[in-house]
């Protein structure tokens, strides 16, 4: 709304992993949970930059919820930045992409509506947390620009969790990778679990072998679409579609 560019990092990181982040971005504002704001405290003195940390549960939400009904919008244009998008470090260390507001809604229209055909009617569910393009895109921009609900839940993803939160919640769209795939398939009882409002199962992240395709599909009949993404370009620039997959390709 300020005109602000966004960052996210990994809230499970040791504190003293902050300190390259912060360095890093040279951000002003670090905004984090009451679990993390002593140490993050910590790393002001150490910091060139930063002036300010904001935490959740610390009192300020309704004060700035209050100070944001007195802005304007930031008159940004498309081609400016908008968030940098960290890397999983897979060759050293994190590296930011930097990624500009238009980018967002290209991939919203190609990707969020185009292929998965999202609409207000959804309810988005994922394995991976919001600080991941992955998720980000899909449990966060995507249902939030078609009119769509998502379902957030802050303790880990395990096959049991996401059991209970796809029976209790009835999400149309899971975001998942073939490792949870693989896990769920495994749990025991895991035929006998109601998966019936989903449908659609997103994979990447790595490769979905065909047989856990064809097992996912057997079992809960819920169709999967596996792609390819990258931090570099936000989000699934490779996928299948509907009607047209063919098991063990990224699509087209």
């Amino acid at each position: 709304k300020v005109g602000a560019v966004v960052t996210m990092v990994n809230p499970g990181l040791p504190v003293e992993d902050y300190a390259y982040y912060l360095e890093y971005t040279r951000a002003r504002v670090v905004i984090c949970d009451e679990a993390l704001y002593a140490g993050i405290r910590a790393q002001c003195d150490q910091s060139r930059h930063l002036v300010t940390v904001l935490r959740r549960g610390g009192g300020l939400e309704g004060a700035l919820a209050e100070a944001a009904d007195g802005y304007e919008n930031a008159p940004t244009s498309k081609d400016d930045v908008a968030l940098w998008l960290f890397t999983s470090g897979s060759t050293g260390q994190p590296k930011a992409a930097v990624h500009m507001h238009h980018d967002f809604a290209y991939n919203t229209e190609c990707y969020a509506k185009r292929v998965l055909r999202m609409s207000m009617n959804d309810v988005t569910l994922a394995v991976p947390k919001l600080f991941f393009g992955y998720a980000t895109g899909t449990n966060l921009m995507f249902p939030f620009a078609v009119g769509a609900r998502t379902v957030l839940f802050e303790d880990k993803s395990t096959p049991q969790r996401l059991f209970e939160l796809i029976e209790k919640h009835r999400p149309t769209v899971l975001t998942s990778v073939p490792t949870m795939i693989g896990k769920m398939l495994a749990e025991p009882g895991a035929a006998g679990r109601d998966l019936s409002s989903l449908r659609v199962t997103i994979s990447a992240g790595e490769a979905l072998p065909e047989e856990l395709y064809g097992r996912w599909q057997a079992t809960f009949n819920s169709e999967i679409l596996d792609g390819i993404g990258s931090a570099e370009l936000f989000h699934i620039y490779i996928s299948n579609r509907f009607g047209e997959v063919k098991p063990g390709s990224l699509g087209r």
